[in-house]
């Protein structure tokens, strides 16, 4: 398995489970894509054969009515996504490979879809899909839209990342709360008390003074950005080390550890969501093969919402003929 495959798997035995790319100001499901998905499954003939692309744990179906008649297949390079996907959409028939290699037949569906996941794949994923709609059917996809609302979002938690990862925060924070464990008269200090005092002693240790650098830089990350890895870092280690009474030096230690290890693997899956945010030429690329693949009233809309100043999505719809 690639790296990156790893990455993904990894990340739907994770924090994907409940995950969602796009989400409303309360953290839940937005509301935009229940009524988009929904609305395009409406248009469909009882008993339609549908494959949603690039699926992860089965977004795009979960908008379905359970009484539904449809023939639903799912495509997707992780088989942990594929897992989740059938415990909550039991009657779906999975297929583990990668988008731009379906092993199924020409022609074969009346309906394909994806949502924030065929644009990893490159435009080639764009031409597999097609290959897959027989005459008459549809292909529906949104997808990511570069220096939009998502890819926005995304590049200022990938930097938060990065910074987190360079700041040495990590190591500073081993250091400093494994200084602070062999202090006992310093066991229900704050973490602002305890640097505070480090700050005034003229004999203040290097190791305090590089968590005060490593602490700034972090903070002034939050402003820019208050969510992604960097915060939850920072805020983490802030609560362990007021509490630290109640723990093992050991305990925040692996914590630390493992953070690093999600720090890594944030960058790598941040940097591919970056990468995969189509501009308007990938568009007007993807349309001409599509194009070349029989396919008429083609639309490629940037999806603008109220609540939201940059576009959230590209839409782009597709018949063959």
């Amino acid at each position: 398995m690639k790296q990156q495959d790893k990455n993904w798997s990894d990340y739907w035995q994770n924090e994907g489970v409940d995950g969602e790319v796009f989400v409303n100001k309360q953290g839940g499901r937005h509301p935009f894509l229940a009524e988009y998905w929904q609305q395009q499954f409406s248009t469909q003939k009882p008993g339609a054969k549908i494959i949603d692309i690039a699926s992860g744990a089965g977004s795009i179906y979960s908008h379905l009515p359970s009484d539904h008649s449809f023939e639903l297949h799912a495509a997707d390079i992780s088989g942990a996504a594929l897992d989740l996907l059938r415990q909550r959409i039991p009657r779906t028939i999975t297929h583990v490979c990668p988008a731009t290699s379906i092993p199924l037949s020409d022609n074969s569906f009346d309906f394909v879809v994806s949502q924030f996941g065929i644009e990893y794949a490159g435009i080639d994923a764009f031409a597999e899909a097609g290959r897959l709609v027989q005459p008459s059917g549809q292909l529906s996809v949104l997808c990511h839209y570069q220096d939009g609302y998502i890819d926005a979002r995304n590049q200022r938690m990938l930097e938060g990342a990065k910074i987190a990862k360079y700041s040495n925060f990590v190591s500073d924070a081993r250091d400093m709360v494994t200084a602070a464990f062999n202090v006992a008269d310093a066991k229900n200090q704050s973490l602002d008390q305890h640097l505070g005092q480090s700050a005034e002693n003229a004999n203040a240790t290097q190791f305090q003074d590089n968590f005060i650098a490593s602490q700034q830089t972090l903070e002034n990350a939050i402003k820019n950005c208050p969510e992604g890895i960097h915060a939850h870092l920072y805020n983490g280690f802030k609560q362990l080390f007021e509490r630290r009474s109640a723990y093992d030096l050991a305990d925040i230690t692996h914590w630390l550890e493992d953070m690093s290890a999600d720090i890594e693997k944030n960058i790598l899956r941040l940097t591919e969501m970056c990468h995969a945010a189509s501009s308007k030429a990938v568009i007007k690329q993807i349309v001409l093969r599509l194009a070349d693949q029989n396919f008429i009233g083609i639309t490629q809309e940037p999806v603008i919402l109220p609540d939201h100043k940059l576009p959230v999505a590209w839409a782009i719809t597709a018949f063959k003929v």
